[in-house]
């Protein structure tokens, strides 16, 4: 009998029993799905540590600096969305301050996500999409909110 695949040697390893290996590309949309879960759970996932990335170790390399600056930036978007809440905010200069500081976080978590939609193509989408628009809709509402404070401070100054 002809063997269609290739043995599946992980799970020889750890089972005994001889299987097939899967064929790559349902395996690699369950790793992909696999990276996207994990990395909602746990930022520090390094993609070439789960993810056969096609192209050299220097790409690989770029992929891994580009998650973990990736994972920081969403951390620090989070945090500081958290830790500044513009309903408290005094003025308008105090305002403006807090917008200009987001949108600088802002404009670098962009930057890596070009940045990786660059180095991983089609994968990008699947692994990044929802937790990047995710990302961007909590910076609008916030900046919404600011535009709401800035009319009411101004209305109390007149």
């Amino acid at each position: 009998m002809k063997r269609s695949g290739r043995l599946d040697y992980k799970k020889l390893n750890t089972t005994g029993e001889k299987v097939e290996k899967e064929e790559e590309s349902n395996n690699q949309a369950a790793q992909l799905s696999d990276v996207c879960q994990l990395s909602n759970l746990f930022g520090g996932i390094l993609l070439s540590d789960t993810l056969p990335l096609e192209g050299n170790m220097e790409e690989n390399q770029k992929v891994d600096q580009l998650t973990i600056d990736e994972v920081t930036l969403a951390a620090d978007l989070e945090d500081y969305l958290g830790e500044n809440d513009v309903e408290e905010s005094l003025d308008l200069t105090e305002v403006n301050g807090k917008v200009q500081r987001l949108e600088v976080i802002r404009t670098n978590y962009r930057r890596k996500h070009n940045e990786l939609k660059i180095l991983l193509g089609s994968k990008y989408d699947e692994i990044y999409a929802e937790s990047y628009e995710q990302h961007l809709k909590m910076v609008k509402s916030y900046i919404l909110k600011t535009n709401i404070v800035k009319k009411e401070i101004f209305k109390k100054n007149q």
